[in-house]
């Protein structure tokens, strides 16, 4: 029990170490002259994928359903014949005071890993990065959004200018002038 106890900690705690190396490690602009480029953070993305997908299942699994289901239903349920063996040979009581103590500790984790799991949901790192990745992508919407009504002013205005012409030429004609002096007459476009 101690063995499948301990590896899924592990486990879960490898996928925690992986989530603290993607939030540690050195923006691009901290970092120095020396240091390679597979030592930066990774993008966003990359943090929410570890976070969501790989962090917080795994942790689920280990620390919320292998722990309680599987280590702490076999330490309260199938565990009586060896602490029967136990009391036989070393003496009368160690069974029971190692019931006890092994499911007050079991227990004790399993209220730890309540709190640890509240904190991995609402990680503060994790919550900073994905809100700057949200300001990121807001600020790119409205520079998009400026540009296309820029760009759409500029297609209005060359619609306005054009058709301003195009009735200044047919005033003009009606007028006498010849084709070429309309043109001369026309203020010129830049392009």
């Amino acid at each position: 029990l101690g063995t499948v106890g301990m590896f899924t900690m592990d486990l879960s705690s490898a996928f925690l170490h992986l989530l603290q190396i993607c939030l540690h490690a050195p923006k691009a602009d901290e970092m120095n002259m020396g240091a390679s480029k597979y030592m930066k953070q990774p993008p966003a993305y990359v943090i929410k994928m570890v976070h969501r997908y790989l962090n917080i299942p795994v942790f689920m699994y280990c620390r919320l359903f292998v722990l309680p289901f599987i280590v702490w239903y076999s330490a309260l349920f199938e565990s009586q014949g060896w602490l029967t063996q136990m009391d036989f040979a070393l003496f009368q009581g160690i069974g029971n005071i190692l019931y006890l103590f092994f499911n007050t500790l079991i227990a004790i984790v399993l209220m730890l890993n309540l709190v640890l799991f509240q904190r991995l949901l609402y990680h503060p790192k994790v919550q900073s990065i994905l809100d700057e990745e949200a300001k990121e992508i807001l600020v790119q919407q409205v520079l998009q959004e400026e540009e296309d009504e820029a760009m759409q002013e500029l297609e209005n205005d060359k619609l306005l200018y054009h058709g301003t012409s195009a009735v200044n030429c047919e005033l003009m004609n009606d007028v006498g002038l010849s084709f070429e002096e309309t043109l001369l007459s026309l203020p010129q476009m830049d392009h």
